[in-house]
């Protein structure tokens, strides 16, 4: 959990926070999607001039981001009272699913429920780990697969994803890649290798992406 003062956008260096906030537009409306004790949607809201409603499951974060966002629905996202929540409050211009859809047991359904709850023209940010990063190749190589409690082996995810994964993932929502950024780490001279490589060295993904034609046709 970051502290509530946390603020990407000021960084130097960039990680995946800085990268995702920088493709929100200025006083969207935003469904944010786990947003845990809200310190992305704090940002959102005074560094963006955003209206952000939450969705959190575990009460105590949502306790304490319910003080810093427009509104929190307590609930999980994958449960149908939760997604009644979410379109009563709708809709939305952009929907921010930030390490969240590989920890759902149906990610493809619930993007696709979602989606409906968009304004036209709207878009998903979403992140995603690279299970086929180098570190991860090289424990794999040594016969290493052990779970953790963070990271690309986080033992609470339940799908895994490697770059052309992730862009097949979008198109099963019937979503539209229309930018994609990836989060690096390791010393500025290498970028441009980072940048040749990146199913190889991208530690994570972040998409922003629409519905396509077909998203919202019976």
């Amino acid at each position: 959990m970051r502290p509530e003062n946390y603020n990407p956008l000021t960084l130097t260096e960039p990680n995946i926070d800085t990268l995702s906030l920088s493709l929100i537009p200025e006083n969207s409306r935003v469904l944010d999607l786990g947003c845990s004790s809200g310190y992305l949607g704090n940002v959102m809201c005074k560094e963006l001039g955003c209206t952000v409603i939450g969705v959190e499951k575990n009460k105590k974060l949502a306790a304490i981001s319910k003080k810093l966002l427009t509104n929190v629905i307590i609930g999980d996202i994958e449960n149908s009272s939760t997604l009644r929540q979410i379109a009563q409050n709708g809709p939305y211009d952009l929907i921010f699913a930030s390490a969240v859809l590989e920890h759902l047991v149906h990610p493809e359904a619930n993007v696709r429920t979602l989606s409906k709850q968009l304004k036209r023209g709207g878009s998903f940010i979403i992140t995603l780990p690279n299970i086929v990063h180098w570190t991860a190749r090289l424990a794999i190589l040594r016969g290493n697969f052990t779970y953790q409690d963070a990271g690309l082996f986080d033992k609470t995810h339940l799908h895994f994803y490697t770059l052309e994964s992730a862009r097949a993932f979008l198109r099963s929502c019937q979503l539209n890649s229309v930018h994609e950024d990836f989060e690096f780490f390791g010393p500025k001279l290498l970028s441009p290798l980072f940048r040749m490589f990146p199913a190889l060295f991208a530690y994570q993904f972040v998409f922003k992406a629409k519905p396509n034609a077909h998203a919202h046709r019976k």
